[in-house]
C-alpha cells in the first residue's frame, strides 16, 4: 500500500495549495487567529490546526471541550454528536477513545488532530475511499481495504460501492476495525517524511491527509467510471 499511495502523493502534492476546498467558518472560537484573506485555503487550515492545538494544550477542560466542538461541529459539519460524547472526545482518554474504532472516527479523529497534529490526522469517508481507490487504479494486490464511513456525498457513496463490489468478487480482507487508524496516522506521516527528503520541502503529515481529501471525489468518479 505505501508504494501506491507514496507515489500518488508525490505525483500531486504540488497542486494542493489550488486544490484544497474547505472553508473555514466565521466566528472562530476565541483567542484563534488566522492569516488574511491572501492565504490560501491550505495555508488558513494548517495554520487552524496549529493555533487550535496550542489552544486545547493550554486549555481547561471546558475549553478543551469548546474548541472540539466548534471544530467537529461547525468547521467539520458533523453535528449529531451529544455532549457528553464530544465531552470524550476532547478530555477522554486517548485509549478509551481509540477503542471505539471506526464509530464516531470522523469526528474522534478531528478531536485527536487538535490534540495532537504530529501524531494524528483526520480520517473520513473522503480520506478511506481516496486510499482504497488509489490502491485499485494502482493495481495492489490485495489491497488494505479501509471502512466505508457515512457520507452526504452522492460520489463517494457511489465509489464505496464498487469497492464493496470489487471486495466480495476479490475476497479482499477488510481492514481491522479496531487497529486501521493508526496505521493510517503512520502511513501519512512516514509519507510526509519521505517527501520532504526527497522534494527538499516542508511537507506534513496534515498535508498528506488534506491532499486526500481534496481529491476525494475525482477519484471516486475515476473508479466509478472504471468499473461502472
Amino acid at each position: 500500500m505505501f508504494k501506491s499511495v507514496y507515489a500518488y502523493v508525490r505525483e500531486n502534492i504540488s497542486l494542493l495549495a489550488d486544490s484544497y476546498p474547505w472553508g473555514i467558518p466565521s466566528p472562530l472560537p476565541a483567542g484563534i487567529t488566522l492569516p488574511g484573506s491572501e492565504a490560501s485555503l491550505l495555508e488558513r487550515n494548517l495554520a487552524l490546526k496549529d493555533e487550535l492545538h496550542v489552544a486545547w494544550s493550554t486549555g481547561s477542560a471546558h475549553e478543551r471541550l469548546r474548541l472540539c466542538h466548534w471544530y467537529i461541529s461547525v468547521w467539520g459539519g458533523v453535528r449529531r454528536n451529544d455532549e457528553e460524547t464530544l465531552r470524550l472526545y476532547a478530555n477522554g482518554d486517548e485509549a478509551t477513545v481509540l477503542a471505539r474504532g471506526k464509530q464516531g472516527i470522523a469526528s474522534w479523529s478531528k478531536a485527536f488532530t487538535i490534540r495532537d497534529p504530529k501524531r494524528f490526522a483526520i480520517f473520513d469517508a473522503r480520506t478511506s475511499i481516496a486510499l482504497n481507490a488509489i490502491q485499485v487504479r494502482a493495481g495492489v494486490e490485495p489491497p488494505i481495504v479501509f471502512p466505508a464511513l457515512p457520507s452526504r456525498n452522492k460520489r463517494v457513496v457511489a465509489a464505496q460501492l464498487v469497492v464493496k463490489r470489487l471486495v466480495s468478487a476479490h475476497g479482499w480482507q477488510k481492514v481491522d476495525h479496531h487497529a486501521f487508524y493508526i496505521m493510517y496516522c503512520r502511513l501519512v506521516e512516514e509519507i510526509a517524511v519521505k517527501l520532504c527528503t526527497e522534494l527538499k520541502a516542508s511537507i506534513s503529515n496534515q498535508m498528506v491527509e488534506m491532499l486526500l481529501f481534496a481529491n476525494a471525489i475525482d477519484l471516486s468518479d475515476e473508479l466509478c467510471a472504471t468499473y461502472a
